[in-house]
C-alpha cells in the first residue's frame, strides 16, 4: 500500500472515486510469476531481453545498463483491471456522462486497485440501474468470458467443454448455459468443479492421474465428439491444447482463453479441420489506442459487440439473474487490508475466486489531494540557490535530466516531481528526494518555491506547460519538439517574448564534446560547408504514440529536429529554402519516417538530413560527414571524430556524450545570468518551423 496523489482526469476520460474494484486472480498472479515462467516461449523472450541489454552496455556502458536494470526491477506496477465507482469529474471532450454517474471500468493501467482512477471513455460504461456497485465491479472480467463465448459462437444443444474453472471458466459455464448448450466442467480442484454445478454445468469432471479422460468426455457426447472446447485453464503445458484436439469432433472448434502452451502436433488438427481461436481479452478494440485512447468506438453495423457494450451486455446479464456472481465471490476487503489477502493468495492459505475491495470505509473521511509531500532526510549538497520541478519525469528524465540536475555544477534541488501515475510520481521522488510529487502539473508552476521547470512530457503537451510556466514567471528547459503544430508555436514564441524568464529547447547535441572539437576545426575552413547527417532511426509502429500526428507530431517533427538544429549550429546560418523526398511511406503505413531533406542556406551551405527507418540495426545511429575547404570531418555516433586533409586528426572518445549534462549547465548558470551558447529562442522557433514545413511538404507531396 501506498499513498500517491490522485490523478488528474483525462482530457477524453473521466475521474473516478472507486466504491469496489475485483481482484482478478489468476491474471495478477501470473504477471507476478512470469519472469520465473521455465518454458521455450520463456527463453526465447529471455533471450531478447539479453539481446537487449548486451545493446544497451555496447552502446551506453555496464553502468547505465545495470542501473536501468536495478530501476526495472524496482517500479511499482499498480494490479488491477476491473472496478466500479462514482464519476466526480469529466474530461473536456466528454460529453454523453457527468458527474455523479455511477459507472464500471476496465483496462490495466487505468481501472487499477486505487481510491481515484481516471479512465478513458471507451474503457468506461454506465451502470444500468437496480445493479450493485460491487456486482459491477466484475464487469472487466465478465467481459473476457462473454468475448470469449462470442468467439465460439455457440449453437443451442451444442455439446461444449470448458476446461479451467477459474472465476473466468465458471463464468463462461453460465454464459454458455444463458446460451442453451449442453456443458461439460473440468478441474483438477474438486471444489471448483462443485461451484461449476452449482453454475448449471450440466456435467462435472476432476479427473485423477490414472483416468482416461479422453473416454470421459467422449462419453459426455455420445462419441461424437465436443463441439467446442473453451481452454480456460493456465498452465505452460502443451498438453491442455492437444488433448483438446481429441475431444472435439471433426470441424470442432478449440478457442483459447487462458495462457496456455501452444505447443501444436499439427497432424491431428490439421486431419480433424480444427477451427482454433484465441480470445482477445474485453473485446474489439482492445488494445487499439484509437479506439481505447482517442474514443473512437466503431460502428455497431459492422461490430456489434465492442469491449465498451460487452461491459453493458455482462452487466444486464447480471441484473437479469441470468449471471450469479454471489456463487464466485469468496472474500472480500477494505483496501487498507488488501495486501494481507494477495499474502494469503500468493501463500495458497485461501482458495479464492472472486476477491471484491471496498474502498468506502477507508476513503470516506478522506481528503482528495494530486499532492503527495515526501519525508527524506534532507541531503546538504542539493539544497541551494535554484529550486526546480520536473514534469514528465518518465525513464529519459530519470537516466538524464534529474541526475544531470543534481550533479551539476550550480547549487540547486529536485523540488517536485510530476507524472500522469501517482505510484510512479511518488516513486521517483522517493528515489531522487524530491520535496513532494504531484500528478498535476498545475501544482509546480504555481508552487512560489519553484524557480524552473524541466519540461519531458509527450510533445502533445510541451508547449501548453510551457506557455503556462511561462506565464507563472518560471525559467524553462523545454524537452524537444518545442510544439506540433505552428498554433502551438505562435503563442508560445509570443509568451516567452513577453516573458522575463530563461527559455531553452533541449536541442542538446550542439553541446556534446565531439561537437565542439568540430567547431573549433570548421572555424578554420572557408564556406560553404556540404554536410550529410545519416539517421539510422529504425522502425517503430504505425500505431506508436510518437507515429501520431495529435500526440507525438509523427518522427520528423519529434525528432528529425534534433538533426535540423545541429546542422544549422554547424553551418552557423539561417536556413533559406528546403526540399524534400519520402522513400515508399505506403509500405510500411504511411508513417512518413524515412526522409531526404536538402536545407538551403543563406550563405550557400548545403545540408541534407537522411533519416531513415529503413536501415540494419547492427549499424550506428548517427553519421555526419562535413565537406569544407579541402577537409573531410567524419563523426560516427558520437564516439569518435576523424579529420582528412587540412588538420589531419582522429579522436575517439571514452563514452558517447549527446551534451545532456552541458545542457543542464548551461541553462542553470543562464538563470544565474552567465551568457553562453544556450538554444536561442529564434533557433528554437527557425528549427521547428523548418520541421512543420517538411512534415507538411511530405504529407500534401508540395
Amino acid at each position: 500500500m501506498e499513498e500517491v496523489p490522485a490523478p488528474v482526469c483525462l482530457k477524453g476520460g473521466v475521474l473516478v472515486k472507486n466504491h469496489f474494484s475485483a481482484i482478478s486472480v489468476g491474471t495478477e498472479l501470473s504477471s507476478a510469476k512470469s519472469t520465473q515462467r521455465n518454458s521455450l516461449l520463456a527463453l526465447g523472450e529471455s533471450l531478447s531481453l539479453y539481446k537487449k541489454a548486451l545493446n544497451k552496455m555496447v552502446n551506453e556502458g555496464f553502468n547505465a545498463t545495470f542501473k536501468a536494470i536495478d530501476k526495472y526491477k524496482a517500479t511499482l506496477w499498480p494490479k488491477g483491471y476491473s472496478s466500479a465507482g462514482e464519476i466526480i469529474e469529466i474530461g473536456a471532450d466528454i460529453v454523453d456522462l457527468k458527474p455523479g454517474d455511477f459507472v464500471a471500468c476496465a483496462g490495466s493501467g487505468f481501472a487499477v486497485h486505487a481510491e481515484y482512477v481516471t479512465v478513458p471513455r471507451n474503457l468506461v460504461a454506465r451502470i444500468p440501474a437496480g445493479i450493485e456497485l460491487q456486482y459491477a465491479s466484475f464487469a472487466t472480467i465478465g467481459s473476457i468470458a462473454m468475448h470469449a463465448v462470442r468467439q465460439a459462437s455457440p449453437g443451442l444443444g451444442e455439446n461444449v467443454a470448458v476446461v479451467g474453472l477459474g472465476i473466468i471458466g465458471l463464468l463462461v459455464v453460465q454464459l454458455l448455459k444463458s446460451c442453451g448448450c449442453k456443458v461439460l466442467a473440468i478441474d483438477i480442484n474438486p471444489s471448483r468443479t462443485e461451484l461449476a454445478r452449482d453454475s448449471g454445468a450440466d456435467e462435472i469432471y476432476c479427473p485423477t492421474e490414472s483416468d482416461d479422460v479422453v473416454e470421459k468426455v467422449l462419453h459426455f457426447s455420445n462419441y461424437v465428439g465436443m463441439d467446442v472446447v473453451m481452454m480456460c485453464a493456465a498452465t505452460i503445458s502443451n498438453e491442455p491444447v492437444n488433448q483438446a484436439m481429441q475431444f472435439l469432433r471433426r470441424k470442432g472448434k478449440l478457442v483459447i482463453v487462458g495462457d496456455v502452451g501452444l505447443g501444436f502436433k499439427r497432424s491431428p488438427f490439421y486431419e480433424k479441420e480444427i477451427d482454433i481461436k484465441i480470445s482477445c481479452s474485453y473485446g474489439p478494440g482492445r488494445y487499439d489506442p484509437v479506439y481505447e485512447l482517442e474514443g473512437r468506438e466503431y460502428p455497431i453495423d459492422y461490430v456489434r459487440w465492442t469491449l465498451n457494450r460487452n461491459l453493458v451486455g455482462f452487466m444486464e446479464l447480471v441484473g437479469s439473474g441470468k449471471v450469479d456472481l454471489d456463487l464466485l465471490i469468496t472474500h472480500k476487503t477494505t483496501i487498507d487490508k488488501a495486501p494481507e489477502v494477495y499474502n494469503n493468495i500468493k501463500g495458497k492459505k485461501i482458495d479464492s475466486l472472486g476477491v471484491l475491495i471496498d474502498y468506502e470505509v477507508v476513503s470516506k473521511n478522506k481528503a482528495f489531494s494530486r499532492v503527495t509531500p515526501v519525508q527524506f532526510e534532507i541531503n546538504p549538497e542539493h539544497v541551494g540557490t535554484i529550486n526546480v520541478g520536473v514534469i514528465g519525469a518518465g525513464s529519459f528524465a530519470q537516466r538524464q535530466h534529474i541526475p544531470n540536475l543534481l550533479s551539476a555544477g550550480v547549487k540547486c534541488k529536485l523540488q517536485a516531481v510530476c507524472t500522469r501515475n501517482g505510484a510512479s510520481a511518488k516513486q521517483i521522488a522517493q528515489v531522487f528526494k524530491a520535496g513532494f510529487c504531484t500528478t498535476d502539473y498545475h501544482e509546480i508552476i504555481n508552487s512560489p518555491e519553484i524557480d524552473a521547470i524541466v519540461v519531458a512530457t509527450r510533445h502533445d503537451s510541451h508547449a501548453q506547460i510551457a506557455t503556462d510556466a511561462v506565464k507563472a514567471g518560471k525559467h524553462v528547459l523545454l524537452e524537444k519538439p518545442m510544439a506540433i503544430n505552428r498554433d502551438e508555436l505562435d503563442c508560445l514564441k509570443k509568451t516567452v517574448l513577453e516573458g522575463k524568464v530563461v527559455f531553452t529547447v533541449g536541442f542538446n547535441r550542439r553541446y556534446s564534446p565531439v561537437i565542439s572539437d568540430t567547431i573549433k576545426v570548421l572555424e578554420k575552413l572557408p564556406k560553404p560547408y556540404h554536410i550529410l547527417y545519416r539517421v539510422n532511426a529504425g522502425k517503430i509502429a504505425a500505431n506508436h504514440w510518437t507515429q501520431q500526428r495529435n500526440v507525438g507530431g509523427g518522427r520528423i517533427i519529434g525528432e528529425g529536429c534534433h538533426f535540423i538544429d545541429l546542422i544549422k549550429y554547424l553551418v552557423g546560418e539561417n536556413i533559406c529554402d528546403v526540399s524534400v523526398g519520402l522513400a515508399a511511406a505506403k509500405n510500411f503505413g504511411e508513417t512518413y519516417d524515412s526522409v531526404s531533406a536538402n536545407l538551403h542556406f543563406t550563405g550557400g551551405s548545403l545540408g541534407t538530413l537522411l533519416y531513415t527507418a529503413l536501415g540494419s540495426s547492427k549499424l550506428g545511429k548517427e553519421s555526419i560527414e562535413i565537406h569544407a575547404g579541402s577537409t573531410s570531418i567524419f563523426i560516427n555516433d558520437f564516439r569518435s571524430l576523424k579529420i582528412v586533409g587540412n588538420f589531419e586528426k582522429e579522436i575517439n572518445y571514452k563514452s558517447i556524450d549527446k551534451g545532456w549534462k552541458n545542457e543542464m549547465n548551461l541553462f542553470l548558470t543562464s538563470i544565474l545570468g552567465k551568457k553562453n551558447n544556450l538554444v536561442s529562442l529564434e533557433d528554437a522557433v527557425e528549427v521547428t518551423e523548418v520541421s512543420l514545413a517538411i512534415d507538411k511538404m511530405l504529407r500534401t507531396g508540395r
